[in-house]
């Protein structure tokens, strides 16, 4: 009799409230395939973005390596007044 005064059963009852409470709370099946659908459509427009940019880095790498091979024939024709053979 004194369990059920006391502060434990209170404890015990809350507890198990609770986890009714949860357990009513799960999430269906169509809520987690709108979620895992939701990913997807997000994840492949960032891949997209990121494909985007490293296209962009590739030809910006190009230019600059086209932009080097121009500084290093003008320093060859500064110094020996033509250009290389071949």
């Amino acid at each position: 009799m004194s369990y059920l005064c006391s502060g434990r059963f209170a404890i015990y009852l809350a507890m198990k409230t609770n986890l009714l409470r949860r357990i009513g709370r799960a999430f269906t099946l169509l809520e987690l395939l709108v979620v895992m659908s939701i990913i997807g459509i997000l994840a492949t427009v960032g891949l997209r973005g990121m494909a985007a940019a490293k296209e962009f880095a590739r030809r910006a790498q190009a230019h600059t390596d086209c932009l080097n091979f121009q500084a290093s024939l003008d320093t060859y024709l500064t110094d020996r007044s033509n250009f290389p053979l071949a």
